[in-house]
């Protein structure tokens, strides 16, 4: 087999591994039994995060999480949930549990979301 087969190989291998893990393995974590749970009220049950993501139902809110409450957020990527909609910071427990639910009540995902979802306007 000559290189550029072998590379073709690997990368396949890889790929589909990698899609393998991401249908179906649940790597979401439960805020269940945290501070967070506090912070959704009758939501808790059904919110995750993962990926620097919050999750509703499994699916991406399009609000992105972070613990480390001051680092800055890349509004490329999702809402960041500073004290304000030009604060570039991940927003504290109050300011990022507000815009997951801003988008539980939206449907899902957030109205501001800066990505494009199926199934969105």
């Amino acid at each position: 087999m000559d290189d550029h087969k072998k590379a073709f190989v690997v990368v396949i291998t890889f790929l589909s591994l990698f899609l393998v893990y991401g249908f179906l393995c649940n790597h979401q974590f439960s805020i269940m039994n945290t501070l967070w749970a506090s912070y959704f009220g009758k939501y808790a049950n059904y919110v995750t995060h993962d990926d620097g993501m919050w999750f509703y139902k499994g699916i991406s809110t399009c609000v992105q999480y972070n613990g480390d409450f001051n680092e800055k957020c890349d509004k490329s990527l999702g809402i960041c949930a500073g004290k304000n909609e030009y604060d570039d910071k991940y927003g504290g427990y109050i300011e990022q549990s507000k815009e997951v639910i801003t988008s539980i009540i939206n449907g899902g995902v957030h109205p501001k979301c800066p990505l494009i979802y199926y199934g969105t306007d």
